[in-house]
């Protein structure tokens, strides 16, 4: 995905100039990478981008020196890549490991507990012929899952 690369390309705070699908540019300080939109801080106002509308980017290595100009190549789409220690603070790692912990210890002490089915006939909800005919069929399926049930 674009604002990914985005992410792993421009550190925030950087200066960037974003050249748009329509021929414009627009440049400022990075401050929010979203999933469908960039927002950089120009002037004291914010400007938001649309990943869409975007073709390349040039970031500023320091503030006096030459730029760099990146095009977006276009990736196929999959899973996320996993977190890695050198890209997260520590605070971040320790609370992923405490939502882990959570969701194991959860996960190791759940179960799945099958109710039997309620084959009580609605006989009310039934008239005339039909009645005898879905009672016919219900006596079926009840029999087959008592017969499964006994024979597990």
């Amino acid at each position: 995905m674009l604002s990914q690369k985005i992410q792993r390309e421009i550190p925030i705070g950087s200066t960037v100039i974003f050249s748009l699908k329509d021929g414009g540019d627009i440049s400022g300080v990075l401050v929010k990478i979203g999933r469908d939109h960039v927002t950089l801080e120009n002037a004291g106002v914010g400007v938001d981008i649309r990943l869409e509308k975007i073709s390349t980017w040039r970031v500023s290595r320091d503030a006096g020196s030459e730029t760099q100009e990146r095009t977006p190549i276009p990736e196929p789409v999959s899973s996320p890549p996993p977190l890695s220690p050198d890209l997260t603070d520590q605070e971040t790692i320790k609370k992923l490991l405490e939502i882990e912990a959570r969701f194991q210890a959860r996960q190791q002490v759940s179960f799945i507990q099958i109710k039997a089915p309620d084959f009580v006939f609605p006989a009310n909800e039934m008239q005339g012929k039909q009645s005898a005919n879905a009672l016919t069929i219900w006596n079926r399926v009840k029999n087959k899952y008592e017969y499964a049930e006994k024979n597990k």
